[in-house]
C-alpha cells in the first residue's frame, strides 16, 4: 500500500495524542455496561490525525481568497463516511468537545450544504508537520477510496484532451524541497499563514510526485495542475530536467481575445466565431443579435488598436482616462466591494467597501477592466462610467451578451484557452515533442533554454488562430533560484 503523509499542527498533533490515549482508557475502564460500551468506539489516532489534516488541505486545493472564509472547509458527513471512516461522526464529536475543531456553520442535507469546521484559534498558527499513516485498514481505505476514481477520472479527461501540457508531471518534474520549506517557513504566522499551509502542501505533491491535474468545460476550459496550486514564490525551486522553469506570459490575454471577437462581429464573420471556439458558448441567437448590433465601426476599431498597440500598454493607457487617489505609502488605492458574490453576504462583513492598495496604476487598471468586463452593465463604480462614456459600442456588445444571460468571464476564458492551450501550445508541442511545456493559466511554462523558442512560435501561432495580424504582447517571468 503507498505510503500517506498527512500536514498537521505541531502543538495540536501532540495534545489530540494524549486526548486520544486518555479517551480510550476511560473506556477500557468505565463501567458502562456491554451494550453501551459497543455505541462508543476505542479512537484511532492516524484516524484523528487524518480528519484534522483534510481541514488543512482542503482549503489548499480550493481557492476561496474571501477573509472570512479563510481556513474554513465543508466536510460532508456521507462522503467523509464512504471515503475514510464509517464511524466519522464519533471523530468529527470528539474533535469538536475538545476543541481541536470548531463547527462554524451545520449541514443540510435537503439544501445539499455541508457543515463547515475550521480548526480551532489554539492550534490553528502554528507550526506543520508530517504525521505517517501507519493504520494498515486506514491504509488500505485510502488506497480503494471510492473518490479516487473522480479524481482518476479528471485526469484521464485531461491526459485525453490536453496530453501535451500534462505528460510533463513525472519524476523530472522537481523541487528543491530543502531551499522551498526554507522559504516557506517564514510564512508561519497570522498574516500570511494561509500562503504558508498552501506551501508545505504544493511541496509535498511535488516531491512525492502526487500530481492531480482537472479541466472544467462548465466553467472557465482552463488547465488546472499541481503548478497551478502552487505559490508563486516557490515557482524558482521547481525544475524539469534539473533545469529552471521559466514562463511566457500573456499580457493583457482576455482583451487580446476579445479583439478576436470584436473582429467577428465588425467583419460579420461567424466562422472565426467557429475558429477560435467561441460558439461553445455563444449560441446561433446571440451570434446572430451580435452580428446585427447597430454599432460605431471606428470606435471599435480604434478600441482594437489600443489593445495593439505595441507601444502603450492598454492598461496604462485606461489608467491615464481615470481618476486615481494614492494612500500614504504613494500607491494607488480603488474602492472595492467586499462581496465577491451574493453568497458572501454575511453578518461576519461590517464594512459594504474596502479601500484597496495596488502596486501600480496599470495593475489598477486592470483590476478595474476586469471588475467592468465581469459585473453588472449597469455598475455605477467610476471607473466604469468613465469606461461607457469612452467607449460606448464596447458596452453595447458587453450588455448584450451579459443580457443573454452568458457570464463575460466565461466566453474569455473559454476563447483564450482554446487559441492559447488548444491551439498555439498544442501546435508547438506536436512540433517539439520533447521539449517540456504546460501552463499557468494564461501563462506558458517551458525551461529555461527554449523560452525564446516558445515565444517565437506562440507569437506565429496565435496570429494563425485569432486572424489578428499583430500578436500579443509577451512578458518573459523568471524564477530563478537564487544561488550563493
Amino acid at each position: 500500500m503507498k505510503e500517506k503523509i498527512v500536514l498537521i499542527q505541531e502543538k495540536l498533533l501532540k495534545d489530540l495524542k494524549v486526548r486520544a490515549i486518555t479517551h480510550n482508557k476511560e473506556l477500557t475502564n468505565s463501567n458502562l455496561g456491554k451494550e453501551k460500551k459497543d455505541k462508543q468506539i476505542k479512537l484511532k489516532l492516524d484516524v484523528l490525525a487524518l480528519f484534522v489534516s483534510l481541514v488543512n488541505s482542503i482549503q489548499c486545493y480550493y481557492r476561496d481568497d474571501s477573509v472570512e472564509n479563510e481556513g474554513v472547509v465543508a466536510m460532508n458527513a456521507t462522503r467523509m463516511k464512504k471515503a475514510y471512516h464509517d464511524r466519522y461522526n464519533d471523530y468529527i464529536t470528539f474533535l469538536l468537545e475538545h476543541k481541536f475543531l470548531e463547527k462554524v456553520s451545520g449541514g443540510s442535507a435537503k439544501a445539499h450544504k455541508s457543515s463547515k469546521y475550521r480548526i480551532s484559534d489554539n492550534y490553528y498558527i502554528d507550526r506543520v508537520v508530517g504525521y505517517k499513516i501507519l493504520d494498515k485498514k486506514l491504509l488500505k481505505k485510502l488506497s480503494d477510496n471510492i473518490y479516487l476514481d473522480e479524481i482518476k477520472e479528471k485526469k484521464e479527461f485531461c491526459e485525453h484532451k490536453r496530453p501535451h501540457l500534462v505528460k510533463c508531471f513525472n519524476e523530472s518534474f522537481t523541487i528543491n524541497k530543502g531551499a522551498a520549506f526554507k522559504e516557506i517557513a517564514l510564512l508561519n504566522n497570522k498574516d500570511t499563514y494561509s500562503a504558508y499551509l498552501k506551501g508545505l502542501h504544493s511541496t509535498l505533491d511535488v516531491n512525492l510526485n502526487s500530481h492531480i491535474y482537472s479541466i472544467d468545460p462548465q466553467t472557465d476550459n482552463r488547465l488546472h495542475t499541481t503548478l497551478t496550486r502552487t505559490p508563486k514564490f516557490l515557482r524558482k525551486y521547481i525544475y524539469y530536467d534539473l533545469e529552471n522553469i521559466v514562463g511566457l506570459d500573456v499580457k493583457t490575454s482576455q482583451v487580446y481575445f476579445f479583439c478576436a471577437i470584436f473582429k467577428a462581429i465588425l467583419i460579420n464573420d461567424v466562422s472565426l466565431l467557429d475558429r477560435i471556439n467561441a460558439t461553445k458558448v455563444l449560441d446561433e441567437k446571440l451570434v446572430f443579435n451580435l452580428l446585427n448590433l447597430v454599432i460605431n465601426n471606428d470606435e471599435v476599431k480604434g478600441f482594437v488598436s489600443g489593445v495593439l498597440d505595441q507601444k502603450e500598454d492598454f492598461y496604462e493607457a485606461f489608467s491615464k482616462k481615470i481618476e486615481i487617489k494614492y494612500n500614504k505609502e504613494g500607491l494607488p488605492t480603488r474602492r472595492e466591494s467586499n462581496y465577491k458574490s451574493n453568497h458572501n453576504r454575511k453578518k461576519t462583513i461590517t464594512e459594504a467597501y474596502s479601500i484597496v492598495p495596488y502596486k501600480s496604476a496599470r495593475a489598477l487598471a486592470k483590476g478595474a477592466i476586469m471588475e467592468i468586463f465581469y459585473s453588472s452593465p449597469e455598475t455605477t463604480i467610476s471607473e466604469a462610467v468613465v469606461f461607457r462614456k469612452e467607449y460606448p459600442s464596447i458596452t453595447k456588445i458587453m450588455k448584450c451578451i451579459k443580457d443573454y444571460g452568458v457570464p463575460l468571464w466565461r466566453l474569455l476564458d473559454y476563447v483564450e484557452a482554446y487559441c492559447l492551450l488548444d491551439y498555439a501550445a498544442l501546435k508547438f508541442a506536436e512540433k517539439h515533442p520533447d521539449i517540456f511545456i504546460t501552463s499557468i493559466h494564461d501563462c506558458l511554462v517551458t525551461t529555461k533554454s527554449n523560452i525564446e523558442l516558445l515565444r517565437e512560435e506562440i507569437e506565429q501561432y496565435l496570429m494563425e488562430v485569432t486572424t489578428i495580424t499583430v500578436p500579443p504582447k509577451f512578458e518573459v517571468e523568471t524564477w530563478e533560484e537564487d544561488i550563493p
